[in-house]
């Protein structure tokens, strides 16, 4: 038998040919959930003496580095004991100079004495990247790699190997040396950045290291050394297996503020789905998956804005879950949303869709506009589900995911799928109701903190807004 390949391939021209009826309302969501970069980079002041560096294959032969004062022979020695760097091309490590000229150490040969848990940057990081979804003890690090670049070396686009559903992210420190070029450049979608930590550094008043921290998703690249040595050590994050709620900073309380407004002025008008109806979200980044996940399980790993879009239906008593999008090339009228990753192994399916949505419950959605007089209820293969799209599925290739093509390291089992966000709508009659309910709670809230006067004052008001009379 030929294994399949399961192919989660969302339309490029899907978000402009299934239009809802609803697209004006629902508009504001793309406003919201669509600003900040999925980086962030700088330099930090350290003490000279974070800056030293213990490396060897063996013990006998280690040596000490002080990268406050360096210089290009004790560079040199450091590069001829690296070994070629590998990337992952379909879950193989391969070395290609023509794809990647560097260096490498494993974690196991080198010592850096900067504390990255006791510095600034996890605090950094959780404000950036994690919008403060976590606090700063429930991140991990793993040290992963020391790289050097040496003239003429680079590292084309991929991007990063996910070694667990929990990764979420790189955080990349290029250390204080004497080079020009290799600049890290980020690509997301359309958008593009580039961070040049050589001349960032030069510019710094100080001993300091150079940071980036991405979201493991993002497309990046080395661009080429072109004199010198460019030295970095890579760690990978993870989110911490017993992750905990913080406070938010005002910025991140005004986002989540903006959001929760959106889905109250929906719910509270009556013209928006009246009878009920469902809600999609693509979501903003690609995950780690694994054959069979449980996309439960994912909830509490999603990122950025999708977090804060998860938080915010679950404080509205929304029911919202996460479902695997995947491309039916059987029908052009449905695709097929699915509750887990299916593994699909080596059997010979003659009808995915039937495979997929029978045993497994997946469920069909729409996949096209209706044509003028037309019903879904007349279509030979009819949805189970009609979807008013928020926000697109983002096209993110097969479940061979882009990594399996240019990693950084080959993958065994975890892929990056095609993930969003479907909320269950009730009709208006009974969002009025639990919307009343939600407001009586808050009401209560505030009154226990008011005195007598500005009570009665606030209960007037609030009795007067939901026309109790």
């Amino acid at each position: 038998m030929t294994p399949r390949t399961l192919n989660f391939l969302f339309s490029s021209t899907m978000s402009d040919i299934v239009k809802s009826p609803f697209s004006s309302q629902l508009a504001c969501f793309r406003d919201i959930l669509n600003d900040k970069p999925p980086y962030c980079c700088g330099t930090l002041s350290v003490r000279g003496s974070q800056l030293i560096l213990f490396y060897g294959k063996e013990v006998l032969n280690a040596r000490r580095l002080d990268f406050s004062d360096v210089t290009d022979d004790q560079l040199e020695h450091l590069s001829a004991t690296c070994e070629p760097a590998a990337f992952g091309l379909n879950r193989e490590n391969v070395i290609d100079e023509r794809y990647r000229k560097a260096g490498k150490l494993d974690a196991t040969h080198f010592a850096f004495c900067f504390d990255v848990p006791e510095s600034d940057l996890i605090t950094i990081i959780c404000d950036n990247l994690l919008r403060g979804r976590q606090v700063n003890s429930d991140i991990q690090l793993e040290k992963y790699k020391l790289n050097v670049y040496g003239k003429d070396s680079f590292f084309k686009p991929h991007k990063d190997t996910p070694r667990g559903n929990n990764m979420f992210g790189s955080l990349v420190l290029t250390l204080p040396t004497r080079h020009e070029g290799g600049a890290l450049v980020l690509r997301d979608g359309d958008k593009e950045w580039t961070f040049d930590s050589a001349k960032e550094m030069q510019e710094h008043d100080g001993p300091c290291l150079a940071y980036a921290a991405f979201y493991g998703d993002v497309d990046h690249e080395v661009l080429p050394v072109i004199a010198g040595y460019r030295v970095t050590i890579t760690y990978n994050l993870y989110f911490g297996r017993t992750a905990r709620l913080s406070s938010r900073d005002p910025t991140q309380d005004i986002r989540h503020d903006n959001l929760k407004g959106a889905f109250q002025t929906l719910l509270s008008d009556p013209s928006f789905l009246p009878k009920g109806g469902y809600l999609g979200f693509g979501l903003g980044r690609q995950y780690p998956l694994d054959w069979n996940s449980d996309l439960r399980d994912l909830e509490q790993y999603l990122k950025g804005d999708d977090a804060a879009l998860m938080e915010v239906c679950n404080e509205l008593s929304l029911d919202a879950s996460l479902r695997l999008y995947v491309d039916n090339e059987y029908s052009d009228n449905v695709d097929i949303l699915c509750k887990n990753v299916p593994d699909l192994g080596c059997e010979e399916i003659e009808d995915l869709e039937y495979h997929l949505c029978g045993s497994n419950g997946a469920l069909r959605v729409q996949a096209r506009e209706l044509h003028p007089d037309e019903d879904y209820r007349y279509w030979d293969t009819k949805p189970d589900i009609v979807i008013h799209w928020a926000t697109p599925v983002t096209v993110f290739g097969d479940i061979l995911g882009p990594y399996a093509h240019y990693g950084n390291e080959a993958s065994i089992s975890y892929v990056y799928g095609c993930v969003c966000l479907i909320v269950a709508i009730g009709p208006y009659d009974s969002r009025t109701d639990s919307s009343k309910i939600d407001s009586l709670k808050e009401l209560a809230a505030a009154l226990a903190e008011m005195s007598t006067s500005n009570w009665i004052l606030q209960l007037f008001s609030w009795l007067s807004l939901h026309h109790y009379r």
